[in-house]
């Protein structure tokens, strides 16, 4: 049998493990991405979609998280849908009733909740992953007297296309959206929780989103949750709107940041973590693959873009010092390294993803509770990170090229990341020694921490809940 597999990221290699090459050939790959089109990969060419319909197959294997996407892509170019597998069903079924649900609930006869007594407000929580979520953290934090008092439902949402389809006639009264993605109608309250404190410019302030912040999302967004009044100034220049819409309560996923579980740490990661301190790598995306834009660039050679990498005094150095080192790349990312050069040192170095946060069933916050030392470059994950007051080191091995391309809402970068910089290998095992040794940067944290955070506590949830709770009354009350 003559297989295609659409997608090359670590769906796809989980599946090639999984194959019976007795009974299948693979004749090639395919994938949307631009970057990876026309090069070989696993000894195969990696097609774009359009050259599908050139070849002789039997089944198209989608091996990738965005299954019900890619499937309306292949049928919409003819393909017949009998070819079309996807290697995560369950989730593409999943998502296939939903629409088929909301659908179905757009033309049925809906009951007018403002009559029914019985009628229960209904509250959406759009999550769009596990990586740092607003909405997934206030659903693990519900209130008991929000449970009883309204129906909530966490929904996953990966394209925005998606949420006409499910939210569109649902009777929703409030809807939580965390990238402005939310179904922006007078009649629906509609709070904006975004994604962290960015560094790096976003909104207006760039030209990536110059027909995304509409005047109908503006008009219909009701609250905005804020860090502070710093972050409430630096959101609205960048997506404008009235002030008084801000609301400082915290973010929730930083409530999950207070809660250390070295069971979790045992159950995910082995007992090799046990007794080490734990480094977590975060680099951000260079790559907008909206549109292509290119914000950095950073080498790929090696997993921190060092000019020059020894992988053997890498693993080597995380052995004799007693150190455990997790990479979690951009989502957006996830196919630029190699892993597999790194499977026979798993005592010492791991890899986590979207898709392993989602089987797992917790947010990626649950895990930096956990962390003794954040590397990262540009990423906004250090900002929620100095409530944890931890040691931080930054690879900002190409801040040129990114400040000129994408930029930074605060400068200079050196004021603002409170921990040392480094360039190449031998600076990297001299500074992790430093930090762990003498930590100067505490004082520089505690700086920056009361510039960025008003609340230093995990009670943002319940804030937001209080706020949400109070939104909905006065709703009956206006009517």
């Amino acid at each position: 049998m003559n297989i295609i597999i659409f997608g090359t990221g670590s769906c796809c290699e989980k599946t090639l493990l999984e194959l019976n090459y007795d009974e299948v050939k693979i004749i090639g790959f395919c994938d949307n991405d631009k970057n990876k089109q026309n090069k070989i990969f696993n000894g195969r060419l990696v097609y774009n979609p359009e050259n599908i319909l050139n070849l002789e197959y039997d089944l198209i294997l989608i091996a990738s998280q965005y299954s019900t996407q890619i499937y309306e892509q292949l049928t919409n170019m003819g393909i017949n849908s009998s070819k079309i597998i996807p290697v995560l069903y369950e989730d593409y079924l999943k998502k296939s009733k939903e629409y088929y649900v909301s659908i179905l609930n757009s033309i049925k006869v809906k009951k007018n909740k403002n009559r029914d007594k019985k009628y229960r407000k209904k509250i959406a929580l759009l999550k769009k992953n596990n990586s740092g979520s607003n909405t997934l953290a206030m659903y693990k934090n519900i209130p008991d007297y929000i449970n009883k008092k309204y129906d909530v439902e966490l929904i996953k949402i990966n394209e925005p296309k998606d949420i006409k389809k499910i939210l569109q006639d649902n009777n929703f009264d409030l809807i939580c959206s965390t990238h402005l993605n939310s179904l922006y109608d007078e009649n629906i309250l509609n709070v904006e929780l975004w994604h962290g404190f960015p560094l790096k410019k976003i909104g207006t302030r760039t030209n990536l989103f110059y027909n995304s912040f509409t005047e109908n999302k503006k008009k219909n967004i009701t609250k905005v949750v804020s860090y502070s009044e710093l972050y409430s100034s630096l959101f609205n220049a960048s997506f404008p709107n009235s002030p008084d819409k801000y609301e400082i309560c915290g973010m929730p996923r930083n409530d999950l940041l207070f809660i250390k579980n070295k069971d979790l740490m045992i159950d995910l990661f082995g007992k090799e973590i046990i007794n080490k301190k734990v480094i977590i790598y975060m680099p951000t995306y260079r790559v907008w693959k909206v549109d292509m834009n290119v914000n950095g660039n950073r080498g790929w050679d090696n997993i921190f873009g060092f000019d020059e990498f020894d992988l053997l005094k890498f693993v080597n150095y995380l052995r004799e010092n007693n150190l455990f080192f997790i990479c979690k790349l951009h989502h957006m990312e996830y196919n630029q390294l190699n892993e597999e050069e790194y499977i026979e040192y798993s005592d010492v170095v791991r890899f986590i993803n979207e898709l392993d946060l989602e089987e797992w069933q917790i947010d990626l916050y649950e895990v930096l509770a956990n962390i003794d030392l954040l590397i990262t470059d540009y990423s906004s994950v250090y900002f929620d990170m100095l409530l944890k007051d931890i040691p931080m080191l930054f690879i900002p091995t190409d801040k040129e090229f990114y400040e000129k391309n994408r930029g930074f809402n605060f400068e200079p970068y050196e004021f603002w990341t409170p921990g040392p910089k480094v360039y190449n290998q031998s600076e990297f095992f001299r500074e992790i020694d430093n930090v762990f040794r003498n930590d100067i940067y505490i004082q520089k944290r505690a700086e920056l921490r009361s510039i960025v955070h008003n609340y230093i506590d995990n009670n943002s949830s319940f804030r937001v809940w209080k706020m949400i709770d109070e939104l909905l009354i006065n709703m009956d009350s206006n009517k």
